[in-house]
């Protein structure tokens, strides 16, 4: 049988539908650990941009449409996972599903493919897969929920200095 670890993660800015979406996940996916993940304001567009890949700014739309307080990451495995088209469908499909409830928007993360959601895990714990499952063997419920004060996102000094530059350029726009 054919196991992935995959993530989704509620923006702060969605928090106030965290029971029913985490009763649902429960439902499709076995929730291994839900994390509490608190990145420092100053840092938060760096590190999103880090988590996403993408150049994101202090003030961009991604970050002020989350919010940049405390966020939940659930990290699940799917225990029979679907693709079609390259994305595993199982958690896409739940992804819209709550992002719906929200009347859309971004309120909501999940990984596509395994890949993903293992790059996720490595960007916000530090561990890989196989580390994650060691140290987090049990399944979880919605009330054990971790905090995860420092996550490991790490920029390449170049690219820090960068943004660095950058967001001390932004207080002028």
């Amino acid at each position: 049988m054919h196991k992935e670890l995959h993530l989704f993660i509620i923006w702060s800015k969605g928090l106030y539908l965290q029971e029913p979406i985490i009763e649902d996940i429960k439902k499709h996916f076995e929730i291994k650990q839900i994390f509490n993940c608190k990145w420092e304001k100053q840092s938060f567009a760096s590190r999103l941009s880090r988590f996403y890949g993408k150049k994101l700014f202090q003030c961009c739309k991604k970050e002020k449409h989350c919010g940049n307080d405390n966020f939940l990451a659930i990290v699940v495995i799917d225990k029979h996972p679907h693709y079609q088209n390259g994305i595993n469908t199982n958690t896409a499909e739940l992804k819209y599903k709550y992002r719906s409830w929200y009347r859309g928007g971004f309120l909501i993360h999940a990984s596509d493919t395994a890949q993903e959601g293992a790059e996720n895990l490595k960007a916000l714990t530090g561990l890989s897969v196989d580390d994650f499952l060691k140290q987090y063997s049990q399944n979880r419920d919605k009330n054990h929920i971790i905090p995860l004060q420092t996550p490991p996102i790490i920029l390449a000094p170049k690219e820090n200095l960068y943004l660095k530059l950058l967001h001390s350029f932004s207080i002028f726009f």
